[in-house]
């Protein structure tokens, strides 16, 4: 039986093809590392952007912010003292019947209600949130509104790893704390207290921090006027005080 032998030139092209599938190979291989390597300090962005999908934050927008305007509080006003704070109410407002929360007092008018809670410790908060060297001396409107302006538009791929846990926390923090699509921001910055309150449609959340201490609360505000007529609100808002020793400290 006569074996076919392959001809020098066929030998020669096989040679050559495998030569280069070699090349192919490595050259791809290299391609892959490469890729690899440069990917490396990028996988924080990487995997941000695969949860910002996975949670439906890519077209997360800043909550429109503006200063709060004063409104003055009303001389017929009533004072009411909660637990080392005051606060003043329209005449209309009474307790509620209905007090479900030891830690919250409810007043209403009939129309409108008013929660107000206790004052408590802002480290109470604080020891929830990873620590940010972004947020250091931050009171907690200060924060809360850091992260209702953080939009989606405000990733970059150049951030570093700190700026883009930061993006990554202020992004998430701030589409919790929104209650709607539509809401809006107004600041209260004053000397020895900040605030920052939340209007929807209709339900209006303020949150207070006295400046250089501890003390924080809530106030929410519900029914129709909330939003309509916001002077009344504001006016609440503005006349939060911190009591010491009896005597109110002077804003």
């Amino acid at each position: 039986m006569v074996k076919n032998k392959s001809s020098p030139e066929q030998n020669q092209h096989v040679k050559a093809s495998s030569l280069s599938r070699r090349w192919v190979v490595a050259a791809f291989g290299a391609v892959f590392a490469l890729g690899a390597l440069l990917a490396v300090p990028l996988w924080p962005h990487i995997l941000w952007k695969i949860n910002e999908i996975r949670f439906g934050l890519p077209e997360v927008q800043a909550v429109p912010t503006t200063i709060m305007p004063p409104s003055g509080v009303p001389e017929d006003w009533v004072r009411h003292h909660f637990d080392g704070m005051e606060v003043m109410l329209p005449p209309g407002f009474t307790k509620s019947q209905n007090q479900p929360n030891p830690n919250i007092v409810v007043f209403d008018n009939g129309s409108e209600e008013v929660n107000i809670s206790m004052p408590e410790d802002a480290d109470k908060i604080f020891n929830f949130v990873p620590h940010f060297p972004e947020a250091a001396n931050m009171t907690i409107p200060r924060l809360r509104s850091r992260c209702y302006r953080a939009s989606s538009a405000d990733f970059r791929w150049s951030m570093s790893r700190s700026e883009i846990r930061w993006h990554m926390f202020c992004l998430t923090i701030g589409k919790v704390l929104r209650l709607g699509d539509d809401g809006r921001v107004e600041t209260m910055f004053h000397k020895d207290m900040e605030g920052i309150a939340y209007f929807d449609e209709s339900i209006v959340s303020f949150g207070w921090q006295r400046v250089g201490g501890k003390e924080w609360g809530y106030i929410n505000f519900m029914g129709s006027s909330v939003a309509t007529s916001p002077a009344w609100v504001r006016a609440v808002c503005e006349s939060v005080k911190i009591v010491a020793d009896g005597a109110v400290q002077k804003q």
